[in-house]
């Protein structure tokens, strides 16, 4: 699948107020997904069930703000993981200081970070010295 340039300029980063966007979908992780797939413009596959209806399409724009980033959000919903890995993954981009991200490119975070429910195991991220690296958003992957 080739995306235009101009798309991605645009969709490369996406904002998001994890507190409110799962306080209104009730933390239900198929829910929030359905969130970032219609936020970058792909139809959601079909494992999630339903696309948004016209009110909850009403009430995307309310999460749009927020200091959670997730960069390059395309290549993690294409690619279909589970849906507790994507939501996970997502979870922890949200923990990253987008001040520290642009000022001094921090994109990742460190394991003291996380939440204990949160599953180390989890094949999008990559553990090294401490610090989790998230698969399609970091410049370093761990590795």
């Amino acid at each position: 699948m080739t995306i235009d340039t101009n798309f991605d300029i645009i969709y490369k980063m996406i904002k998001y107020d994890w507190e409110r966007l799962n306080n209104y979908y009730r933390w239900e992780e198929s829910q929030v997904l359905k969130y970032f797939y219609f936020r970058a413009h792909i139809n959601m596959p079909t494992f999630l069930g339903k696309n948004l209806t016209k009110k909850e399409v009403r009430c995307v724009t309310r999460f749009n703000t927020g200091f959670s980033f997730l960069i390059n959000p395309i290549p993690l919903l294409l690619n279909n993981s589970s849906v507790t890995d994507m939501y996970e993954y997502i979870q922890i981009a949200s923990l990253r200081s987008l001040f520290d991200y642009k000022i001094r490119g921090v994109d990742w975070v460190y394991e003291w970070q996380l939440p204990k429910e949160i599953n180390l195991n989890n094949p999008l991220i990559t553990m090294k010295q401490g610090r989790i690296y998230l698969k399609y958003d970091s410049k370093i992957t761990g590795d």
